[in-house]
């Protein structure tokens, strides 16, 4: 795959099917920043290595495909998610504030670990907060504070542990998980 570093794209006012900065299959997308665009800030494909990048203020923030490794990111203050990742992806060791809907948001099979998500739901969109996995996913050591409606949202197979969730406004409480 093809390799995108220390890249720029600021402020690119197309429509909201527009991609500010993508990669293809097995690409790496690392220390580049998404400013402002509308449309995704990255977005790369399967088993792509997504890494200590920044992106604020897009329609989304950040989506990996299946596999892909999403690692060492800011993702703040987007309209949509902060980050997406695929199927089989791992998410790890970001900083996720003040999106519009989910902080993080991971298809089943994935591993989220070591994030620090605060803020999100902007929208109060209903079944929306900071943390969403589909099933078999693994939730481990993420601190989420401040997060509107939902802490974490975790599909049946998944396990949570060791994570840490304050000050959740909402009816759906810290966590919960459901088939």
């Amino acid at each position: 795959g093809s390799t995108i570093a220390n890249s720029a794209a600021y402020e690119n006012q197309k429509d909201n099917s527009h991609i500010a900065i993508g990669g293809g299959f097995g690409c790496v997308i690392t220390g580049s920043t998404a400013y402002g665009n509308e449309g995704e800030g990255i977005r790369a494909s399967r088993d792509s290595i997504i890494a200590g990048n920044a992106v604020r203020g897009n329609s989304a923030g950040i989506n990996g495909g299946d596999g892909s490794r999403i690692i060492g990111n800011t993702a703040s203050e987007n309209d949509g998610n902060g980050i997406f990742g695929g199927t089989d992806s791992t998410i790890s060791d970001n900083v996720v504030r003040a999106n519009g809907l989910w902080g993080i948001k991971a298809a089943g099979g994935s591993t989220i670990a070591d994030n620090m998500i605060s803020g999100n739901n902007l929208n109060e969109a209903e079944d929306t907060g900071g943390l969403d996995v589909s099933g078999n996913s693994h939730v481990i050591s993420n601190t989420l504070a401040g997060n509107h409606e939902t802490g974490i949202s975790a599909a049946a197979g998944s396990t949570l542990r060791d994570n840490h969730v304050t000050d959740v406004s909402a009816v759906n409480g810290v966590s919960r998980c459901f088939d």
